[in-house]
């Protein structure tokens, strides 16, 4: 499973020691003058499976670890969901948690030790987004999900996922406190998760309502792209690596990285809005449902943007119906408007654009900014997400 995930991210320019203590180095920079960039290290094989290397002490710690009595059937099918929920994605949001702190640390104090809380810190949030997932395949009444069965479909699961969900979020906090609860930027690290996650929620929520055709927009999508995908996806993970390594600059954040980081969690959703629509199953790991649920997706937007009379109202009369006739008009209709086209222009400049505007960040954090993009385009671009 890693190696082909690992296949798609940048080869690193990474320096190791036999206890995989990592200390992130650079090639040498070119002026910025200079329209070429610079190569900066990213995502390895080693740091993937690195980060694997911690999740057994994820599991023990919210399972045998947690000195329960009684409990033993309850928390070993806790440590099932956890097995099952939590290390199968793309782990982008650990991953990029780990990756930012070692680039804002300062190298002697990237120790194993310090690597491992870093490691840590990303399986704290790779457990809040397993929680994220079952609650959004349940609102949404999804079958699939990365190739297999939802885990409220699965046997013995059903509305027992809620409860799951519940404990995979409050698990999260429990490990944040037992590793980081000494650490001076604790509760800022606390308060600071529970912002983002209240954000994402309010996201979720207008995400998964049904809009009618005459409510769908470009500024309600941009919103939903925002609040449901970019808070978590990459703002989360970025602030959590500068709180832990004790490299927190809100002005940098919110008005330097911010803007780049929701552009990219915009781009997110577009890419997840495509293949929703156009991936098969097989491909995707998931069945697409939001024409028969009425979202408020880019393709929506764009059809309502760029179609005639006659389209928009062909639109109108079978948008966010079930039957297959009508989600068939649909995707013909978004192949006739060539969108699959347009995304693809807008993919090929978006990687450009993003790269323009990281070099206008303050040092350190245009390094943390640069690699995140081009993991990103390593990881996701030509390919399903």
């Amino acid at each position: 499973m890693h190696s082909t995930y690992c296949r798609n991210l940048l080869r690193p320019v990474v320096l190791k020691n036999a206890k995989c203590c990592e200390k992130v180095r650079f090639r040498s920079s070119l002026p910025r003058s200079n329209a070429t960039y610079p190569t900066l290290a990213s995502f390895s094989e080693a740091d993937t499976e690195e980060f694997m290397s911690h999740f057994p002490t994820i599991v023990s710690d919210l399972s045998t670890s947690m000195n329960l009595e009684n409990m033993k059937q309850a928390t070993d099918r806790f440590a099932l969901c956890m097995r099952n929920n939590v290390p199968n994605g793309k782990k982008v949001r650990g991953l990029t948690t780990v990756i930012t702190y070692k680039l804002l640390e300062k190298p002697e104090n990237l120790t194993p030790d310090n690597i491992r809380l870093a490691n840590i810190l990303g399986w704290f949030i790779e457990l809040i987004e397993a929680a994220v997932v079952i609650f959004d395949d349940l609102m949404d009444n999804s079958s699939t999900r990365r190739g297999g069965l939802c885990w409220h479909r699965q046997k013995d699961v059903g509305v027992l996922a809620i409860a799951d969900g519940l404990n995979l979020n409050s698990g999260a906090y429990l490990l944040l406190e037992k590793y980081f609860g000494n650490h001076p930027h604790f509760a800022d690290m606390s308060c600071f998760s529970q912002r983002v996650m209240y954000n994402t929620a309010i996201g979720q929520v207008i995400d998964s309502m049904r809009h009618a055709p005459e409510t769908i927009s470009l500024d309600k999508f941009k919103a939903i792209a925002k609040y449901k995908t970019g808070y978590y996806t990459f703002y989360f993970s970025v602030g959590l690596g500068m709180y832990l390594s004790r490299q927190f600059n809100k002005d940098v954040l919110e008005n330097q990285i911010a803007p780049l980081l929701f552009d990219m969690g915009e781009y997110f959703q577009i890419k997840n809005d495509i293949n929703d629509c156009f991936v098969k199953e097989d491909v995707a790991g998931k069945t697409g449902t939001d024409i028969e649920e009425s979202k408020c997706t880019w393709l929506a937007v764009k059809a309502l943007e760029k179609g005639n009379e006659a389209q928009k109202a062909l639109f109108r009369e079978n948008y966010g119906k079930s039957d297959a006739k009508s989600v068939e008009s649909i995707r013909n209709l978004y192949r006739e408007l060539k969108l699959q086209e347009e995304f693809d222009e807008y993919e090929a400049d978006f990687f450009k654009s993003l790269r323009k505007r990281s070099l206008s960040i303050e040092s350190p954090y245009s390094n943390v900014a640069m690699v995140l993009i081009e993991k990103l385009q390593h990881q996701v671009y030509k390919t399903v997400v």
